[in-house]
């Protein structure tokens, strides 16, 4: 889950072209939406996978700052300025390209983000990147997102899908591994948050 989403913000080939990919229609209530009972604290609350909508961008900024801020999971300090999320999240919606959120209410628990790769040569390449803010881990809901957004991802005409997750979040590897990832190699000592080196797993998925 340590992905970071800064680099198809920046106008590369990819993020201009579908490079013959299907564009499919991701808004509102769709075959990559669903819904969730989970207990949360002392009462049950109803939470509904969906691709992103304009109007979420604050609270998925909000999501991924909680998260960034454990310093654990994400290979970001904070979250980006919200003038980037919201560039970001524009042009998934402009172009369909999937981003399947966690919500409740107003609230977005959860993200999993799969944009093309930033290199032209790789538009076939989805880089996956999610999370769960800390209260709503546990109950089911990081295996509901990625396989929503495993199948927006095979729909939209990716043939491969890549992330990297710190190699001490076994319970991250397990889950992708259950989902058809294997491990394509390891970084060493590729992140430095504070004076904590981490190895980060690079891990794939290829389109049946």
């Amino acid at each position: 889950m340590t992905g970071i989403f800064v680099g198809p913000l920046l106008g590369s080939a990819s993020s201009r072209k579908h490079c013959g990919r299907r564009r499919i229609d991701l808004s509102g209530r769709s075959a990559f939406s669903g819904l969730i009972l989970v207990e949360a604290g002392d009462r049950s609350v109803v939470i509904e996978f969906r691709q992103i909508r304009t109007e979420d961008t604050d609270a998925f900024r909000a999501a991924i700052d909680r998260v960034a801020r454990e310093r654990s999971y994400l290979a970001l300090l904070e979250a980006p300025p919200i003038e980037q999320v919201r560039a970001f999240v524009k042009r998934n919606v402009e172009h369909g390209y999937p981003q399947i959120v966690a919500v409740t209410d107003d609230l977005v628990v959860g993200w999993c983000n799969v944009p093309p790769a930033s290199r032209a040569v790789s538009a076939h390449v989805g880089d996956l990147f999610m999370g769960l803010i800390p209260e709503y881990r546990g109950k089911g809901l990081g295996e509901g997102l990625l396989r929503h957004a495993i199948e927006a991802a095979d729909a939209f005409g990716f043939q491969r899908i890549e992330l990297g997750v710190f190699a001490t979040n076994a319970a991250a590897i397990a889950l992708y591994r259950k989902a058809g990832f294997v491990e394509e190699g390891i970084k060493r000592r590729a992140i430095l948050i504070g004076d904590i080196h981490h190895d980060e797993i690079i891990m794939a998925r290829l389109k049946p």
